[in-house]
């Protein structure tokens, strides 16, 4: 018998690893080199929810 180990995220860390990636983007030096002003938002990059997709929650970024 084969028993697949499903791994348990913990979603307090996720949060706070997705929120240090998305701060690291918004304040890394590429951000100066971007045209566009939809990119300048930092506040819009920092928005992000939990949804569950096939029984796992995953980050969706808006």
């Amino acid at each position: 018998m084969i028993t697949l180990q499903q791994n348990v995220v913990d979603p307090i860390e996720m949060t706070k690893l997705l929120s240090n990636i998305t701060t690291t983007l918004t304040n890394s030096p590429a951000k100066k080199l971007r045209t566009s002003s939809t990119m300048d938002q930092p506040s819009r990059a920092n928005q992000f929810s939990w949804e569950e997709m096939e029984g796992r929650y995953v980050p969706v970024i808006y």
